[in-house]
């Protein structure tokens, strides 16, 4: 049965330091992060964001879709998480966590910056917020 094994970097010094587990290891498949300003990358993250959306709204965790393809929040999205699509879900999950305790339709901008805040930002993933932070 094939296992998958995803984590950072740092995680191969654990397969390196094995040389049975590590000579069982097809070699490594990296996902970089995508980088909103390459149109491929970009088109990539808006697929993802538009289907995490879809699929809040599916599973009923949302009761309408909350826009995340739009680019005035998929823009920020990207930035806070530094384009790494694990990030997003953290910033969207804790976003999402505030609309369902408030008993709310959909996740705002502002809820998105406020998750950023207090998760990309408290975990020094980022410092400062996309969000709020005027870009030139």
């Amino acid at each position: 049965m094939p296992i998958a094994f995803f984590g950072t970097h740092d995680a191969d010094k654990l397969f390196q330091s094995s040389h049975e587990l590590n000579s069982r290891l097809f070699p490594p498949l990296t996902l970089p992060p995508l980088d909103w300003w390459a149109d491929d990358d970009r088109d990539l993250f808006l697929d993802f964001v538009e289907d995490l959306d879809t699929a809040m709204v599916d599973k009923q965790i949302m009761k309408v879709a909350s826009g995340l393809v739009e680019e005035d929040i998929a823009r920020p999205l990207c930035l806070a998480s530094s384009g790494i699509i694990g990030r997003t879900c953290r910033i969207v999950e804790t976003a999402a966590i505030n609309v369902v305790r408030e008993g709310r339709n959909a996740i705002t901008r502002n809820d998105l910056a406020m998750a950023v805040n207090s998760w990309a930002i408290a975990h020094s993933f980022i410092d400062y917020n996309p969000f709020v932070e005027i870009e030139a």
